[in-house]
């Protein structure tokens, strides 16, 4: 769907950066450091707007053109976080917008900062679908056209249930389903980073006792290693772990919840590759998962089970589209580099061989 010239995305941007002034000023009175990195990391300057504004506007652009007019109609950004993507749609569309986000302290900070500035068209909810459908159900006239995210399935952490779930919201509605996430299974650049980080901290992480983690993702190695390790040492009384061992055993223990890995340290390696090949399916190979609260840190699902657990749920129109690189007008070797990478995209007749080189992908399906 194309939207009108006054509407593209290069005058958005431009809107948006006469508003950075006032949310930098609004920012000051928030404590939060994680909502204001990823405020800033937006708000940069010209380009970092406008590259932002291009890479929502690809979900924008799936919106069904006849429900954007419709002033009593909803769109649910969920997880919304920093509000932006719902900033968004209040400039492309009509609809009310519904931010609802997990996180208490993200809907607050947003509240100090939306409002005033598009006139209260968003509604801040804290919660998660099980709540909304409670408030929905109090609300029974609500119509929800769409329900959209960016970076969020990945975080799921049972992902029958949450497709369940919207099941459940669009039983009364036409809704449409825009899930964007970054946590692409076939990109080769994400896949090259986990075999990078893998040996950092699981092989060469062993020989080097002071070795410091860069960021919470890459933590994830060296945490898992450290716990396989001192269990071995604890339980086995064995002090020569082997690192080939420990690696393959971080391998096959991706995608495990918190419980599973705690059984899975007293396993023996048969009993453990038979339980990964059961479930790979559903595990996939590169997944990760957050060992300290139990959730997923970014699963890389397996797209063929997706799929199959969404049609389960009687959802149609049931695709998976790649994305391109998002680039800006400056003159540099990354947007250089992107634009190569994009050639290459259209260069390849099939889906799934773009998915390869495509940075993210976004899943849409309706009942």
């Amino acid at each position: 769907m194309q939207f009108k010239k006054d509407k593209d995305s290069k005058v958005i941007s431009n809107i948006c950066l006469n508003l950075r002034g006032v949310i930098f000023k609004k920012l000051k009175k928030i404590d939060s450091d994680y909502f204001k990195k990823y405020i800033y990391r937006i708000f940069k300057d010209e380009n970092t707007i406008e590259a932002e504004s291009m890479k929502y506007k690809q979900l924008i652009d799936l919106l069904n053109k006849k429900d954007i007019n419709n002033k009593d109609a909803n769109i649910i950004d969920l997880g919304g976080c920093h509000g932006f993507l719902s900033y968004l749609l209040t400039q492309y569309t009509e609809n009310q917008i519904i931010m609802l986000e997990p996180f208490e302290e993200s809907v607050n900070n947003c509240k100090k900062i939306w409002p005033s500035i598009i006139d209260d068209k968003i509604e801040f909810i804290n919660g998660n679908y099980e709540k909304f459908i409670s408030l929905k159900n109090k609300k029974s006239k609500q119509k929800i056209t769409h329900i959209m995210s960016y970076d969020v399935i990945e975080h799921v952490g049972d992902i029958e249930n949450f497709i369940n779930l919207e099941e459940t919201i669009a039983q009364r509605n036409n809704t449409k389903f825009i899930h964007a996430t970054s946590a692409n299974p076939y990109n080769l650049r994400n896949r090259i980073r986990d075999i990078k980080l893998q040996l950092k901290y699981e092989y060469f992480g062993n020989k080097n006792k002071s070795m410091k983690s860069s960021s919470s993702f890459e933590s994830y190695f060296y945490l898992r290693f450290n716990r396989y390790n001192k269990y071995q040492k604890k339980y086995t009384k064995n002090n020569n772990i082997s690192i080939i061992k420990s690696t393959i055993f971080a391998f096959l223990t991706r995608g495990l919840t918190k419980k599973e890995f705690e059984l899975s340290l007293s396993s023996n390696f048969l009993k453990l590759l038979f339980y990964y090949l059961k479930n790979l399916n559903k595990i996939g190979i590169f997944n990760s998962i957050d060992l300290q609260n139990d959730s997923w840190m970014e699963r890389h699902h397996n797209l063929n089970y997706l799929k199959k657990i969404i049609k389960k749920s009687n959802f149609k129109n049931i695709r998976i589209n790649p994305t391109k690189y998002i680039y800006t007008n400056k003159s540099n070797l990354q947007n250089n580099i992107k634009k190569i990478i994009n050639f290459l995209i259209d260069l390849i007749p099939i889906n799934k061989g773009k998915l390869l080189l495509s940075p993210a992908i976004i899943i849409t399906y309706n009942n």
